[in-house]
């Protein structure tokens, strides 16, 4: 070998390490990239669908779902509420409020019945004056659980 092809094999010996150690880098740069977003990223809760009208829900990517929902009112001493999206099981929160007018001086309830499903739950309405009874007033709900 002639001290040429030497010098010319030792320079693209050299170049390819280069080349090499600059992909390298670049390889090793997205990596941690793809790590601190991954990181960032599982620490936040993303909504995975919704619906945001007067009778909507919220389904989170961590498996919280809130849902909510106003009723017009009835006369029938409980009323059954349907829910949009099913929870994973029957151990959800709700929460119920009465929509009363400003002159009414009577004192409602909303209560939950015991043992709703995952996918309907029942809302006893009261109320309290001289007299007492079933409710037929307009109320809000909210339900707050998993479904994941």
């Amino acid at each position: 070998m002639n001290q040429n092809t030497i010098t010319k094999t030792k320079c693209v010996f050299y170049y390819k390490i280069i080349r090499y150690k600059m992909a390298f880098e670049y390889l090793y740069k997205e990596y941690l990239n793809v790590i601190l977003l991954s990181t960032l990223g599982t620490k936040s809760i993303l909504a995975e669908s919704q619906s945001l009208g007067q009778n909507g829900y919220l389904k989170c990517s961590n498996g919280l779902l809130i849902q909510w929902g106003k009723h017009s009112g009835s006369t029938s001493p409980s009323v059954t509420i349907y829910l949009t999206e099913s929870f994973l099981d029957a151990d959800y929160i709700i929460q119920g409020s009465i929509i009363k007018d400003a002159s009414d001086n009577n004192v409602y309830s909303a209560l939950p019945i015991a043992n709703p499903t995952k996918s309907s739950f029942k809302l006893d309405r009261n109320f309290s004056s001289t007299n007492t009874g079933v409710s037929s007033a307009k109320f809000n709900w909210i339900a707050i659980g998993r479904w994941k």
